[in-house]
């Protein structure tokens, strides 16, 4: 062969070789979000109870709470039941018991493990009528014995196949609320100031000289159990009116690509 068509074998084989690289890249790599960024939000309550015992109350509270807590179970965007906390789910052969088994290693944002008692405490306190917690008729009648640090078994007076809902509830951290009374648990600063697993944590508020909170900023928890979040950070705005958060929208649209 000459050495026009010597090279020209070469590059056809480089192209060709470059071609079946990149069509196996593609095929074995699979893309993932990077992790950074800030979403915002605007929103006309401003939250009074971040806990999961009281977020019924309003649409902000609830909201922020399913980001800082984390229940047994949660449901995927299409409605399907997965385990969260729970590593798994048995369910007794005549429908009444639900034996649930908590994965390792889980963690408080405040660094402190996370267990089988937060479990029990968290239901024992929602049954406590002095809690006045408004998910008590979800759990009355409902018994608990923890089988280990890490297995919890459940129950029921009667087979109650919507039951696995109520295991959607937060869990609460029992070594700071064991100390908090009945009476002094809506008054908390927890219920502002939370500490729980979900997958992003309290970082700060913002108050005017009134006390009605402007902004509420929460970071990405990294010992998330499904992983940490890839948005770092999540700010909620809150306004008197809706007229002041389109205005709000407007002026952080050009700072900070606002998201309402």
């Amino acid at each position: 062969l000459g050495k026009a068509a010597l090279a020209g074998l070469v590059i056809i084989a480089m192209v060709s070789g470059a071609f079946l690289f990149g069509r196996l890249y593609l095929r074995v790599t699979v893309t993932k979000p990077a992790f950074g960024g800030t979403y915002r939000e605007g929103l006309l309550k401003e939250p009074r109870f971040i806990n999961p015992i009281y977020a019924s109350f309003n649409d902000t509270d609830r909201d922020i709470t399913q980001l800082v807590f984390s229940g047994l179970i949660r449901y995927t965007p299409s409605g399907e039941v997965e385990p969260l906390l729970a590593e798994t789910i048995e369910v007794g052969e005549d429908g009444k018991s639900y034996q649930v088994r908590l994965k390792e290693g889980l963690f408080w944002h405040d660094g402190e493990p996370l267990d089988a008692d937060d479990v029990l405490f968290t239901i024992k306190t929602i049954q406590n009528q002095e809690f006045k917690s408004p998910f008590r008729p979800n759990w009355q009648g409902v018994l608990m014995d923890k089988l280990d640090e890490r297995t919890i078994k459940f129950v029921l007076k009667q087979p109650y196949a919507p039951f696995i809902e109520n295991l959607t509830i937060g869990i609460m951290p029992e070594h700071l609320w064991a100390r908090i009374s009945p009476q002094s648990a809506q008054l908390s600063d927890l219920n502002l100031k939370p500490v729980g697993s979900g997958p992003y944590r309290f970082q700060s508020f913002t108050r005017l000289p009134d006390g009605s909170i402007t902004s509420y900023t929460l970071s990405a928890f990294r010992h998330f159990p499904p992983g940490r979040p890839h948005i770092k950070e999540i700010i909620f705005m809150f306004y008197p009116s809706e007229a002041e958060m389109i205005a709000g929208f407007l002026t952080s649209k050009t700072r900070h690509g606002f998201i309402a």
